[in-house]
């Protein structure tokens, strides 16, 4: 049991059955008696059964997440505990949805910072609470709408100031939270006119600075902007002096933002979460939103990878064939495996250097199986020479006759039953015939 009570979440100790529970959960002989899929399953179900709790409470401490990621790595990667084998793929990616390019592994990080932005939700989500009223009181000077960050109080509880913490943790971090909070504004008697983000995607203060500094009304609200006539309401702000110059320009344009927007009458305004779909902060949301944006693979690739029709371990493996992070001599030598310049040859025509798209593509072996496929299925083409290029072929010119999942599954069959000669003991040919790669790809259409 974690101590909650007089426990110091800011050092590694108060996280120790956290990190005992992991390790025990994801142990190496696990790693050995699984295959990639299932401990990839795993990996996404051991997520679930931590205190999550504690989670949304505390911010982890950057020791306690990597000692937590170096226990998913290993036991996604396999080998003993002195002797780890080579992590392919950079844990970002892996980490990222299997849409993006990674395999949809929980990145625990995100998952707290997530887990923490709930109570930035929840303290403006317009719902009162007695917590709510005692949190202004302590450490905002009774303000009813705070900017989280700006805490005004010297000494601050550790769940406050994690929760305060994350603002300030990267500038995209900030960013989401700051940014994927708007106001839909209904009688405007909860929306700060100029600090909160109401209309268009920054505040009125950060778009229009020269006119703020001249404003009478700094911290009024909306609806102290202006007066109802009958129905409709117009706005009306004070100003300390004349606007002239700069300033003219920023009035007219504070016009023109303001034009279209206007305050209804008994509604009241609504905390609005801009990335999900009904508005609600859903941790799930803010988790693939904090996620990176680049993706490695092209979204046709990734949805012909996971195709539903492939055993996960054949879609693990051609995941990593289309990331070119298969364990080829090339591959081996950058990663500081030691080989001599002349082992670097092909192992099967020992004429060119060994990388993917020579040993998958244009290999003299290679093109004796892809020659075979291609007269199985009836078809004449001008080969690809690139594993990119071999997956598109297969996903988009047998894909038209056959269908793009069948296309996906003759490709992935295809290179699973090829993978002998550089994830096994080296053979002079691959073992294994053109009839029993067609018995494999009936296998993966079975229903």
């Amino acid at each position: 049991m974690m101590k909650t009570i007089g426990g110091k979440p800011g050092r590694k100790e108060f996280w120790v059955p956290v990190v005992n529970k992991f390790r025990a959960k994801l142990a190496v002989w696990k790693s050995a008696m699984l295959s990639v899929g299932g401990r990839i399953t795993l990996l996404n179900s051991v997520l679930s059964s931590l205190p999550t709790f504690y989670m949304s409470l505390f911010l982890m401490p950057s020791c306690v997440v990597s000692e937590l990621i170096s226990i998913q790595r290993g036991f996604l990667w396999g080998g003993a505990e002195m002797k780890r084998k080579i992590p392919w793929v950079n844990w970002e990616l892996v980490c990222c949805s299997k849409m993006k390019g990674g395999l949809g592994v929980p990145d625990l990080r995100r998952r707290n910072w997530a887990l923490l932005g709930k109570w930035w939700a929840r303290l403006g989500d317009g719902v009162e609470n007695f917590w709510k009223q005692v949190v202004r009181e302590k450490y905002y000077g009774g303000r009813r709408e705070v900017d989280i960050t700006g805490v005004e109080s010297g000494r601050v509880s550790k769940i406050w100031s994690d929760v305060v913490k994350i603002g300030g943790l990267s500038a995209g971090l900030r960013n989401l939270l700051v940014k994927g909070f708007r106001w839909e504004v209904g009688d405007g008697k909860r929306v700060g006119f100029w600090r909160e983000i109401w209309v268009g995607d920054k505040s009125l203060r950060d778009l229009f600075p020269r006119l703020y500094e001249l404003a009478v009304k700094k911290e009024g609200l909306a609806s102290e902007m202006g007066d109802w006539e009958e129905d409709r309401w117009r706005w009306n702000m004070e100003w300390r002096r004349e606007r002239k110059g700069r300033v003219r320009d920023e009035e007219d344009g504070l016009w023109e933002l303001l034009g279209g927007v206007q305050l209804k009458k008994g509604k009241e305004d609504h905390w609005w979460w801009i990335h999900g779909l009904d508005g609600q902060y859903v941790v799930k949301t803010a988790y693939e939103a904090l996620a990176p944006v680049k993706c490695t693979l092209a979204d046709q690739f990734c949805k012909m990878i996971w195709c539903r029709l492939v055993p996960s371990k054949v879609g693990f493996f051609g995941w990593r064939l289309c990331l070119d992070r298969l364990p080829t001599k090339v591959n081996l030598q950058k990663r500081g495996v030691v080989l001599q310049e002349e082992s670097l040859m092909c192992g099967l025509c020992d004429g060119v250097v060994e990388e993917a798209n020579h040993l998958f593509c244009t290999c003299k072996e290679a093109w004796s199986v892809w020659g075979n496929v291609l007269h199985w299925w009836g078809m004449e083409a001008v080969f690809p020479n690139t594993v990119d290029g071999v997956a598109e072929f297969f996903l988009h010119g047998l894909g038209r006759i056959v269908g793009k999942e069948i296309g996906a599954c003759v490709f992935l069959a295809v290179t699973w039953n090829y993978r002998y000669p550089i994830c096994e003991p080296r053979h002079d040919k691959p073992p294994g015939s053109t009839e029993r790669r067609k018995s494999t790809q009936y296998l993966f259409l079975q229903p």
